[in-house]
């Protein structure tokens, strides 16, 4: 698992657009019916990383059951956020407010046990929306984007 998994980490970024909302979350049960293999391997990653987190943070469990890549419940369902953070070398926000919630409410903890993958790299594409949605013309210096 190793080699697949630090290979991983060095190849994926994740960016998100989750903002406000909390992670998405997928039932296990689509897993298990469509890519068992797939969720054996996400079960291993996360009984990995959620005892790096136990060293690292000795008698915190309500740390441990936040960044779970499994929510545990009725019904289990995988935290797709926390997967993808857990498994690439790099988070971004699509825009520094963005960002900022991310490492301050929407996954705090995450960001605090990996504050080097966090950071901001906006590519100007949200300017360029936001003024899709305006009644007058976008009138922005693109040269500056770059």
């Amino acid at each position: 698992m190793e080699p697949g998994l630090g290979l991983t980490r060095r190849t994926l970024a994740y960016t998100t657009t989750r903002c406000c909302r909390g992670p998405g979350e997928w039932p296990a049960a689509w897993f298990e019916a469509l890519l068992p293999r797939q969720l054996e391997i996400i079960y291993e990653i996360n009984r990995r990383f959620l005892d790096e987190v136990r060293v690292r943070f000795p008698g915190d469990e309500g740390r441990v059951e936040r960044v779970s890549l499994v929510e545990e419940g009725s019904a289990r369902k995988i935290r797709m956020a926390n997967l993808a953070i857990v498994g690439s070398h790099s988070t971004n926000g699509v825009a520094a407010v963005h960002s900022k919630l991310l490492r301050t409410t929407t996954v705090k903890d995450l960001a605090e046990i990996y504050p080097e993958r966090f950071s901001n790299k906006t590519n100007g594409v949200t300017r360029a929306a936001g003024c899709l949605n305006q009644t007058q013309p976008c009138q922005h210096n693109h040269e500056s984007d770059r």
